[in-house]
């Protein structure tokens, strides 16, 4: 959900942007592994592609993780043919490059 959204839902609430930006990567990814778990590729694309706002290079291993723990190879390969995965991953500088590699390799 995005961080407008949160706030707009719970403005009689005492949350705060400091509260939405407690939650971690995989707590954030809570849809989207869903969708990996289901294995349901259209799901995925949609929110991988037309939400991908909400993602960033945080969000990209966590994903290609809890893919290759649910053997999904279909999702990796495509994944990795997605826009938005292309533009994360032009936008990485060198260092962010090399250590992504580094824990692709780990996988």
């Amino acid at each position: 959900m995005p961080m407008e959204e949160f706030i707009e839902r719970n403005e009689e609430k005492e949350f705060s942007v400091t509260t939405y930006l407690d939650y971690t990567a995989e707590e954030e990814l809570y849809g989207v592994f869903l969708a990996i778990d289901t294995k349901i590729w259209k799901i995925f694309r949609y929110l991988w592609e037309d939400k991908g706002a909400l993602w960033s290079e945080k969000h990209l291993f966590p994903i290609i993780k809890h893919m290759v723990d649910t053997n999904w190879d279909y999702g990796i390969l495509n994944l990795f043919k997605l826009n938005r995965t292309k533009e994360m991953f032009i936008a990485m500088y060198c260092n962010e490059r090399k250590a992504f590699y580094e824990n692709i390799k780990e996988i």
